[in-house]
């Protein structure tokens, strides 16, 4: 255990300074700093070493320290920090740094073609690992920093080679050297060359901070993420095996244009090693100069204590070297706000019974899987292939419209079966895999139908026939049961030969499954015909979550948690010994917006929730107020109770 496992509340302060502003830094006062930020009763605090411009803020020799900065700044707050009991993380800044590559043209990434690869919206530059910058800047500065400041971490940031690769000649001399042939768009060996120039850079940085001071820990932003182009999850990371000690997930809406962000991510990275979440205070990112709601900026922490336990506040400093003492205030109300339901996350376990399998980054299809199993409460990791070879803490696996997977991976699917585990898989993932032994069904297609319907009464409510907005596939079944048979449109639209502007209305009802189920071993495997979560990612038809829900019930699926609420409840189950700790963060967005993602500008509260919890508790109470809960213990397995309100983030607490 390292001191990240026992920080809770951080501060992540951007300070990203031009030097042709006249008043940039001329402002900074160090004991103006301290007091801000003891404001907010951040037990952490990333502080900023070197900035995209490439301007230091310490007395650098190796580096070019911003010119407007007479004093040291991390001189002068590191040891005051840590006076007041406060850890310190050194922010600096990797591949992006202006000075550096305009002071050395040759160390820049170019493409193929030999233009700079630049970040379009601020035109940053970006340094190569491959060029000397490497050993004769960033090393240096790590070396410089780590010997004479105590620091407890750093943050390193912009860990990059772009993703269509670097074609600068320090690249191509290594590829060469390493390949035998030169360095072409397309080789099948760049992706791995790039990816292992991230992880011997970061590896050099921190076998030499570990040199110098062990107990100094390193991460990468970006590492532990799904959809990292950067490749940095790929291979740095995996507890005890990677090049960085612990991850970093950033959570801004106003860039991902939804609040799943930092859920799934929290979902998936956790599982890898320790994590940092970082939320902004910002409405649309950072730097933007603006403050979210405190309703949302408590609801957004209270998601990231309660999927994980670590809390992350973003700010950025003005150019002029001032912090706005209101932003901390406000930083402090949201710590405040978590610290009394702390003692519910401390010391607990996450517990799940479910795992989604991704192979495809973050695409459509996960991160509407990821929403599905959300707003059915269902309790849920994100697991990639390599996870699959311990899938023995489920008892259900998604396989949503997944890529290829290797022929060992489908095996442990299987096996998972035969123990008793419950396998959905929906559309392409049983035409890219050979499933056709564990489904019990040949899998073709898709039709050629623009969508496909279920019949009447497959659900209660709405109970018309359902629409499923893609093309059904032809499923033929061999030795499993049809659930629900495919209704067809009345006919294919096509120009001249159409019913109405959108797609042809249901039509006859055909002989072909469109979900079936087998029983393999103790377990059940159902396939769904359609491509169901990359639907309901593009459409939002609300009905098809219901039908995962009812899949699942049709295979006798009992999940840890039952709510009878909107999916608008994020609950997480987590357990400490005997006592069962169910955490309900509410959102309460805004009806409508003009752009943009919906804010959350009031505290609501939500009336008479009916929760039901796989435990064996007695006695319960709604925390962090103490206020004992009737339970009812007729239904199997199952406590039930009905909470008489539920604000922006409570817990039921369950015990025996």
């Amino acid at each position: 255990m390292s001191w990240i496992d026992e920080t809770f509340k951080g501060i992540h302060l951007d300070f990203h300074t031009p030097e042709f502003l006249n008043e940039a830094v001329k402002g900074f006062d160090p004991t103006q700093w301290m007091e801000t930020f003891l404001r907010s009763g951040a037990d952490f605090i990333n502080l900023f070493a070197k900035c995209h411009h490439g301007n230091s803020y310490y007395d650098t020799q190796a580096g070019h320290k911003h010119r407007g900065l007479e004093q040291d700044m991390l001189g002068e707050l590191v040891p005051r920090l840590k006076r007041a009991g406060v850890r310190v993380v050194a922010y600096y800044s990797t591949c992006t740094d202006d000075h550096a590559a305009l002071a050395h043209p040759d160390w820049e990434q170019v493409g193929f073609d030999g233009r700079p690869l630049r970040f379009e919206e601020a035109g940053w530059h970006n340094v190569c690992f491959n060029a000397p910058y490497l050993d004769e800047l960033m090393l240096p500065q790590l070396r410089e920093i780590t010997s004479s400041y105590d620091i407890d971490g750093y943050w390193l940031d912009m860990v990059l080679v772009m993703p269509d690769g670097c074609f600068c000649s320090h690249c191509r001399q290594r590829f060469e050297a390493a390949y035998g042939r030169p360095l072409e768009p397309g080789d099948g060996d760049h992706e791995a060359f790039r990816v292992g120039t991230l992880r011997r850079a970061i590896g050099a940085a921190r076998d030499l901070v570990r040199s110098i001071r062990p107990e100094v820990l390193v991460t990468a932003n970006g590492a532990g993420t799904i959809g990292d182009h950067f490749g940095l999850t790929t291979l740095c990371l995996r507890r005890g095996a990677g090049v960085t000690d612990y991850s970093a997930v950033e959570e801004q809406p106003g860039f991902h244009g939804d609040y799943y962000y930092v859920g799934y991510q929290s979902r998936y990275a956790r599982r890898l090693n320790p994590l940092e979440l970082i939320g902004v205070r910002f409405v649309n990112g950072w730097g933007d100069w603006t403050a979210k709601p405190m309703p949302q900026m408590k609801t957004e922490a209270a998601v990231m204590l309660s999927t994980h336990g670590r809390v992350t506040l973003g700010d950025q400093a003005y150019p002029d070297g001032t912090l706005d003492p209101h932003v901390y205030e406000r930083m402090g109300a949201v710590f405040s706000f978590l610290e009394p339901r702390r003692p519910l996350v401390e010391g607990t376990r996450i517990e799940t019974d479910t795992a989604v399998l991704f192979t495809d980054g973050l695409s459509p299809q996960l991160r509407a899987a990821d929403a599905a199993c959300r707003e059915l409460h269902l309790q849920h990791d994100i697991v990639d292939e390599p996870q699959l070879e311990d899938l023995s803490a489920y008892r259900l696996l998604i396989a949503g419209e997944i890529g290829p997977i290797a022929g060992g991976s489908i095996e442990r699917i299987v096996r998972f079966a035969e123990s008793g585990g419950v396998v959905l898989i929906t559309g392409r993932s049983a035409t890219h895999n050979d499933l056709a032994s564990l489904t019990g069904t040949e899998a073709d297609g898709p039709l050629d139908f623009q969508v496909g319907y279920l019949p009447a009464g497959t659900l209660a409510d709405p109970g018309l026939p359902l629409l499923v907005g893609s093309p059904p596939y032809r499923l033929t079944p061999r030795t499993a049961e049809t659930i629900w048979p495919l209704q067809l449109p009345s006919c294919k639209q096509e120009p001249g030969k159409h019913v109405t502007h959108v797609h042809a209305n249901p039509g006859p009802i055909s002989g072909q499954p469109a979900a079936t189920i087998r029983p393999h071993g103790r377990g059940q495997v159902i396939l769904l015909g359609f491509d169901l979560f990359e639907t309901y990612w593009h459409t939002n038809h609300w009905w098809l979550k219901s039908l995962v829900g009812a899949l699942l019930e049709r295979a006798g699926f009992e999940p840890l948690v039952k709510i009878e609420a909107a999916g608008t409840i994020h609950a997480t189950l987590r357990r400490r010994g005997d006592e069962c700790l169910l955490h309900l963060v509410a959102f309460h967005p805004s009806l409508a917006t003009v752009g943009g993602y919906p804010a959350i500008e009031r505290e609501g509260v939500l009336h008479d929730v009916s929760v039901s919890v796989r435990c064996a508790g007695t006695k319960a109470t709604l925390e962090p107020d103490g206020v004992p809960i009737e339970l009812d213990g007729t239904d199997g397995p199952y406590r039930r109770a009905v909470l008489p309100q539920i604000g922006i983030y409570d817990v039921l607490a369950i015990r025996e």
